[in-house]
C-alpha cells in the first residue's frame, strides 16, 4: 500500500478505504468505487482521553455535550469524529476533525457535520474497544 503526502493510504483505483490501529487491532475498511464514495474507520482501545485531547479534539459546544458522557461515550465520539474526517478528506482532501462536529446517539449512530455535508454512521463498544 502506498502512502500519500499526509501518511494516508493511497487506494488502487476504483477502491475506497480507510484504515485504522490501536496497540489490540488492526482494522480495514474497503469498497467499490462505483457503490461507495468515501469510507472511514477508527478504532481505540485506551483507558480515556486525556482533558488536553478533548479540548483540542472538541469545539466549546461538543465539550458541553459530553461533560456528562461516559469514559466509553468520549472515546466514541472521539473515533466518530476521526472516522467521518478520514471519509470527509476522502471526498474533497479537507477532512481536518477540528471543522468537524459529532452528535452521539443512544441507538449507536451518530451525526458529523461539516459546513457543507453531513454524515450518518454506528459507532459500537465491544469489551475495551470503541470502533466508528
Amino acid at each position: 500500500m502506498l502512502k500519500g503526502s499526509d501518511g494516508e493510504p493511497l487506494w488502487p483505483s476504483g477502491i475506497v478505504g480507510s484504515l485504522s490501529h490501536c496497540p489490540s487491532l488492526c482494522v480495514a475498511a474497503v469498497a467499490s468505487a462505483e457503490r461507495i464514495r468515501a469510507v472511514g474507520v477508527d478504532v481505540d482501545d485506551s483507558d480515556g482521553l486525556s482533558d488536553g485531547i478533548m479540548r483540542f479534539v472538541f469545539s466549546s459546544e461538543e465539550l458541553a455535550s459530553l461533560r456528562m458522557a461516559t469514559s466509553v461515550e468520549r472515546r466514541a465520539a472521539f473515533c466518530a469524529k476521526e472516522a467521518a474526517s478520514k471519509a470527509l478528506s476522502a471526498l474533497d482532501g479537507t477532512g481536518d476533525f477540528r471543522k468537524v462536529s459529532v452528535s452521539l446517539k443512544t441507538d449507536g449512530t451518530f451525526a458529523a457535520v461539516r459546513r457543507d455535508v453531513a454524515l450518518r454512521s454506528q459507532w459500537r463498544f465491544y469489551d475495551r474497544l470503541v470502533s466508528a
